[in-house]
């Protein structure tokens, strides 16, 4: 690709993020490693899954994309993305569908930021069991949070700091 040593790209707050411009990066780009597209707003579905060939991705922020896509568009990052370590989805439109498909694939997740999301307590705890590796969960203004999800956390995360 023309982007081949490209490893590290923040666009975040850019209002210029469309479709197009996320199946460019996954021809053009596919040693990224870390994509932040925090508070995007003019991309769909059928642009996130452009983002599944960035199979290299180590951290992937896209805080703040509430309802440009669906979450089963997001599962196919999910399942081809196998190297996130990092991932922010606080504040967008995903909820048990993509907690459930990230336990199922076991990502080998470090750091997870959930904030204001609406989970289910059995979501999270399945989650925690699939994700030992877990070292720093963020979940301000996260529904669904209860005591069986908050003891979930320490009991099978035992890296948690």
């Amino acid at each position: 690709g023309k982007c081949s040593l490209l490893e590290d790209l923040c666009l975040s707050n850019s209002r210029d993020v469309t479709d197009g411009v996320l199946k460019a990066l996954s021809f053009n780009c596919k040693n990224l490693r870390f994509l932040d597209l925090s508070d995007c707003y003019d991309f769909t579905g059928f642009g996130v899954r452009h983002l599944a060939s960035l199979t290299n991705l180590q951290k992937l922020n896209i805080e703040g994309c509430f309802n440009t896509f669906l979450p089963s568009a997001f599962l196919s990052v999910v399942q081809h993305c196998s190297l996130l370590e990092d991932l922010n989805i606080a504040f967008t439109c995903l909820g048990d569908e993509v907690i459930l498909g990230i336990a199922e694939r076991r990502l080998p997740l470090r750091f997870l930021e959930l904030s204001g999301l609406s989970l289910s307590s059995s979501a999270l705890v399945r989650l925690c069991r699939a994700c030992p590796k877990l070292e720093r969960v963020w979940m301000a203004q996260t529904q669904g949070v209860d005591n069986d999800a908050l003891v979930a956390f320490p009991t099978y995360c035992g890296q948690l700091r």
